[in-house]
């Protein structure tokens, strides 16, 4: 829960950390610990939902709802394809795909930062 809570007070979702945390730790299985991974995002969300209903209009940060309507149709669709995918795919080959994206996520990033 603390490594949730901190990885939301960063930005994140939390389910690129939940997932490792999961597999590392607590020995679930990769469709476990994505399944459980969903479930902190899902709490997060209504959480942060809850706390930006209390503030007023003028505190809140405004909503780009351009951005909005692209990234919200495309994660769902991403989450179908990856419901799709897992059904598909024996565990190992989930592992490692999830593995090099977060290597390459990784890599894209310290190199961004680098250049800055």
């Amino acid at each position: 829960i603390f490594i949730v809570g901190l990885a939301n007070s960063g930005g994140l979702a939390a389910g690129g950390v939940v997932i490792p945390v999961c597999l590392a730790f607590f020995k679930f299985d990769t469709r476990e610990a994505i399944a459980i991974s969903n479930m902190t995002i899902l709490v997060s969300t209504v959480i942060r939902l809850l706390i930006s209903l209390k503030q007023t209009k003028y505190e809140s940060v405004p909503i780009e709802y351009g951005l909005a309507s692209i990234s919200v149709p495309t994660s769902m669709i991403g989450a179908v394809f990856g419901v799709m995918l897992s059904i598909a795919f024996p565990e190992i080959l989930i592992a490692g795909g999830f593995t090099i994206i977060l290597l390459v996520l990784f890599i894209f990033t310290f190199r961004r930062e680098l250049e800055t």
